[in-house]
């Protein structure tokens, strides 16, 4: 579902820059928020797990932002 909102938003201000971008941040943050609570609420979050989420989301940001 998540997905699909991000594409429809991304598609819906394709003309827009500024909004995209806006929405690619949204998405890395609650893609690293997601991910985080979830290891947070097993019990298995260690500072190697946040790191992976971090640089991963980061990665996906800069990938997605100079393509815009």
């Amino acid at each position: 579902i998540l997905a699909i909102s991000i594409s429809f938003l991304l598609f819906f201000y394709r003309f827009d820059t500024h909004i995209q971008r806006q929405v690619i941040y949204l998405a890395s943050g609650l893609y690293l928020g997601w991910s985080l609570w979830h290891h947070y609420r097993r019990g298995d979050i260690t500072a190697s797990i946040m790191m992976e989420y971090l640089l991963l989301a980061l990665f996906a940001l800069i990938v997605v932002t100079t393509t815009l």
